[in-house]
């Protein structure tokens, strides 16, 4: 119920998408139907399709196949290849905006272009680089000359020398790929020795300019290995941008109308939990801003709990909590910042942890506890807010909420008041191990009496990616391998199933 539930909200979160953002193209594939370009390996966010290779016949001086407009923006999805407090292999955003113009010594007017990590786990100064266009062809410059970078007539194969001193560019690959309910031509382009090894691949595809992009050989340190996922192009925004040029109305990560109302299911250890968070009333508080008095009623488990406490959101994204003991604010969630970024505030030890945001999208935001990977993360859906937690062993999921008057989902209201433990169903599903995962990880369930047993894999989208458990088991403590060596880096959810209880988890792929 729990993951049907979710997957609901996504499908209509995802066609709500047209009617508040009418002027955003989007394009919803699923991440399983993207067909990455040739030679290019990434984790891409739009869906670009190739549908055919070898388009030689084209006019590419009538193609915009790299734009260069004045404040062209582009958010690029990037593998961190260093290690932050331990833990390698992170994603965060690189960004590339188009400042102006600027006339160079050799008589050239160029386009100043700005590379950035905008991540703050990554501390590294912004890279700057000159480029112009003539025609088909593109131009860069470099040690105060001018080297073609692009050319867009050239047959495949054709092979010219670049502006790194011992290294060549080879047109690799032209075909054509389908995305935003268009037609678009693509071309890939290879760095080589003189030995013909390759040392970086790019694809340029027509009206969004480069792509994907892959290798780092201390020529550009500031961009190893990514692909695009979002830009805003002659004005015109595309893909599942969430970074700092996308006006967003935050409110609809954590909506805080008085009435509404939040119901969670999950458990604590072998005890299920029930937790109810309701919007009471507006409060002025010391610091002369308006909070909301939130009512929060945890039943069942060894601690159950009743409190109040005060939040508010700005119009940049950020959550503050009203800290009664020291009369301050304190910053809860940053969902303005850019993929990467991370904050220890609130955090309990500051200097061992801290929340960094690893995905975000027009529909939902994710945000872990770093250093811990496995025991802290929190989930928020466009729409309904925090939509899944899981806190130190404890996981909660939402199951129904009232947002501005309108229902969805459980919303029932029962034994509120009683303060007792609630039976456990018969079933305890525990977090994956490891999380994130690649290629396999371990997922472990106990069941109090012989049953009929199912444990399933489920994307995203709510279809089945593999059934791990199908049969009756005795009593007993079990732990079963999924392997997903065959599958694409996301998040899955993973459902256990017992006459009828079920209980939910997520797990991360990354390759």
């Amino acid at each position: 119920m729990k993951a049907r539930f979710k997957y609901l909200v996504i499908e209509m979160l995802l066609l709500n998408i047209i009617n508040v953002y009418p002027q955003q193209k989007i394009i919803s594939l699923p991440k399983e139907l993207f067909i990455i370009p040739h030679n290019i390996s990434s984790n891409m966010n739009l869906g670009f399709i190739k549908i055919k290779d070898r388009m030689t016949n084209k006019k590419y001086a009538d193609v915009e196949l790299y734009p260069l407009h004045n404040y062209d923006f582009w958010e690029y999805v990037v593998i961190d290849t260093t290690t932050f407090m331990g833990i390698s292999e992170l994603k965060y955003s690189v960004v590339k905006e188009i400042l102006g113009d600027t006339l160079m010594p050799n008589g050239f007017i160029y386009k100043i272009i700005k590379w950035e990590k905008c991540s703050n786990s990554v501390s590294e100064e912004p890279y700057y680089e000159y480029q112009r266009k003539d025609s088909s062809k593109v131009f860069i410059y470099f040690s105060g000359l001018d080297y073609l970078l692009y050319d867009f007539s050239l047959p495949v194969g054709a092979v010219y020398q670049s502006h790194y001193a011992g290294l060549s560019w080879k047109v690799l690959n032209k075909y054509t790929v389908t995305g935003f309910n268009d037609t678009l031509t693509a071309v890939d382009f290879q760095l080589q020795d003189q030995n013909l090894n390759i040392k970086r691949s790019e694809t340029v595809t027509e009206n969004f300019g480069l792509t994907h992009y892959m290798g780092d050989i201390n020529i550009s340190p500031y961009l190893p290995k990514g692909s695009l996922f979002g830009g805003i192009i002659n004005d015109s925004t595309y893909g599942y941008l969430l970074a700092k040029r996308q006006k967003m109305n935050w409110n609809e990560f954590y909506p805080l109308h008085v009435g509404d109302f939040w119901k969670y299911k999950g458990n604590e250890g072998v005890f299920e939990i029930t937790r109810y968070i309701k919007v009471i009333k507006d409060t002025l508080m010391p610091d002369n801003n308006i909070y909301k008095m939130l009512e929060d009623k945890k039943i069942g488990g060894p601690n159950p709990s009743e409190n109040l406490y005060y939040e508010r959101i700005d119009s940049s994204g950020i959550v503050l909590d009203w800290n009664s003991a020291n009369s301050i604010s304190v910053v809860k969630h940053k969902f303005s910042a850019c993929l990467g970024d991370t904050s220890s505030e609130g955090s309990p030890n500051p200097s061992y942890s801290c929340y960094r945001i690893n995905d975000k999208s027009f529909e939902e935001i994710y945000i872990y506890m770093y250093p811990d990977l496995i025991y802290v993360s929190y989930d928020f859906v466009k729409g309904f807010g925090l939509y899944q937690q899981t806190i130190e062993g404890s996981v909660e999921t939402l199951v129904g909420a009232v947002i501005n008057k309108k229902a969805t989902g459980d919303t029932s209201i029962t034994s509120i008041y009683e303060r007792k433990n609630i039976i456990p169903s018969g079933l305890t599903l525990y977090q994956n191990y490891p999380n994130p995962f690649n290629p396999a990880t371990k997922i472990k369930y106990s069941i109090l009496k012989r049953a009929y047993v199912s444990l399933k894999v489920y994307d995203l989208l709510g279809r089945i990616v593999q059934t791990l458990v199908n049969e009756e088991k005795p009593a007993g403590e079990y732990t079963v391998t999924f392997s997903a060596k065959n599958l694409s880096s996301g998040v899955y959810i993973y459902t256990l199933n017992v006459n009828g209880n079920s209980s939910s988890r997520k797990l991360t792929l990354i390759k």
